[in-house]
Formats: structure tokens, sequence, C-alpha cells
């Protein structure tokens, strides 16, 4: 069997002993590895330090904060006032059209366009005609009486 040949070289004219290299870097070795132990041990210690140490009060922290961050933020958009204020608006446009009688486009006939668009308002040769659908001006209300 073929010996390491660190171990199978003479030094000096003098043959090394196998059992006192091998205990060398046996002991070399160990060292090594008790120090990695140690590492791992310390990185484990400070992720179950961390996982127990104020984790609930910093998120009971963040939610507060972030409840905080909401009940000041504005809603964005219009409000239901406003809302209505301009389907009131709009059906006042609505009723100066007839589903009968076509009343020529003049003016600014662009802004009909949305009514066009969702089939409140119809084009014809002769003109503009009112459809039957029907325009709700508070589409919030709960009874008969938003028409």
């Amino acid at each position: 069997m073929a010996s390491h040949p660190k171990t199978a070289a003479p030094v000096n004219g003098h043959a090394i002993s196998g059992g006192s290299k091998l205990d060398r870097l046996l002991a070399h070795h160990e060292h090594a590895a008790a120090a990695i132990r140690l590492t791992i041990s310390l990185m484990n210690g400070h992720d179950t330090a961390t996982k127990t140490n104020g984790h609930a009060s910093v998120l009971a922290q963040a939610i507060a904060l972030d409840g905080a961050r909401v009940e000041k933020k504005k809603p964005k958009g219009k409000s239901q006032a406003q809302i209505v204020a301009q389907r009131k608006r709009s059906a006042k446009i609505l009723a100066a059209f007839d589903p009968e009688t076509p009343r020529p486009a003049k003016g600014n006939a662009q802004a009909l366009t949305p009514f066009f668009n969702h089939g409140y308002l119809r084009k014809t040769r002769a003109g503009i005609l009112r459809t039957a659908k029907e325009y709700v001006v508070n589409p919030f209300a709960k009874s008969a009486d938003a028409k």
C-alpha cells in the first residue's frame, strides 16, 4: 500500500513518524471544526434570540402606525354628494332631448359623447334623439325616489 508522499519522504535523512504527523493534522482539523461549531452555535443563538425578542411588540407598533396612516389618508375620488350633483346636471341636459322629435346638434356636440356611448342619446339623420333608457340621478338611494 502506498503511503502519503509527505510521510514517506525522509526529512533531513530521517523518516517522519506517521503517528505524530497524523496527530498534528487531527489537532489542526479538530481546532477548525471547533471554530466552525462555535460559529454555527452563535448564529443559531442569534436567530432564536431575534425570533423571540420583541417581534410581537414591533409588529404591534407597525400595525398601529399603519392604522394611523390610513386614518390620515383622504379618500380619493368624488363624494356621493358630488356624484349626485353631477348626475343632476346630466339629467338636465338629457331632459332637453325628446324621444320622438330629433333635435339638431349645435354647439359642443363632443360634450354629448358619453351619452351616446352609454345609450342615453342616439344620432339620426335629422338630429339627436333621446332613447328610452332610464337615467338614474341618485344611484345611492335605496328607494324608488332615486329617479
